[in-house]
C-alpha cells in the first residue's frame, strides 16, 4: 500500500466516523508514536474494518488475535509514555528522577513477569503475544546495553 492509498483510506475512516480523526501514522523518531497510532486505530476499529472489508485492501484487515495483541501491546508502552511525559515536565525538577525511572523500567523488563499494574493480564511475559515478547526483548536489550541500574541508584 502506497501513500497516495494510505490517504485514500484515511480519507474514507474519517468520512465514517462521527468525530473527523485522522489516522496517526507511526514516526520512528517520534516518541510514543506507536501507541498513539494503535490507540487511535483500536478507537476507529469499525470504520477501519468497514473501509478495508469495502476496499480492494479486503486482505489487509487485522483479525481479531491481532487487534487483541494491538490492545496488549498499548498496555505495554503505556508506562514508557507514562515516563516520557514525566521526564518532560517543565514545571518541576526531572533530572533527579530520570536514573529511578530507568531502573524501574530496566527491572519490569527484566523480571520473569510484567507488573501487575501494567495490567497485561499475564503472569508470564511468555504468554504475552509474540509481537510484544520481541519488543519488550529489545528494549529490555538496549536499555540494558546503555544504563546499567545498580550505577544509577
Amino acid at each position: 500500500m502506497d501513500d497516495s492509498d494510505t490517504d485514500t483510506v484515511a480519507d474514507e475512516v474519517r468520512l465514517l466516523t462521527t468525530r473527523s480523526l485522522k489516522l496517526i501514522k507511526d514516526v520512528c523518531t517520534r516518541w510514543n508514536s506507536t501507541l498513539f497510532m494503535l490507540q487511535r486505530c483500536i478507537l476507529l476499529k469499525g470504520s477501519i474494518i468497514h473501509v478495508l472489508s469495502e476496499s480492494k485492501y479486503v486482505n489487509l484487515t487485522p483479525t481479531d488475535d491481532q487487534w487483541q495483541a494491538a490492545e496488549k501491546l498499548c498496555l505495554f508502552l503505556k508506562p514508557f509514555q507514562v515516563a516520557t511525559d514525566f521526564l518532560q515536565g517543565e514545571k518541576y525538577v526531572t533530572l533527579g528522577s530520570v536514573s529511578r525511572m530507568i531502573t524501574i523500567l530496566i527491572k519490569a523488563l527484566g523480571g520473569t513477569s510484567p507488573p501487575d499494574h501494567w495490567q497485561l493480564g499475564s503472569q508470564n511475559w511468555n504468554s504475552l503475544p509474540t509481537v510484544i515478547q520481541d519488543i519488550r526483548s529489545i528494549i529490555f536489550r538496549d536499555m540494558s546495553s546503555r544504563w546499567d541500574p545498580a550505577d544509577l541508584l
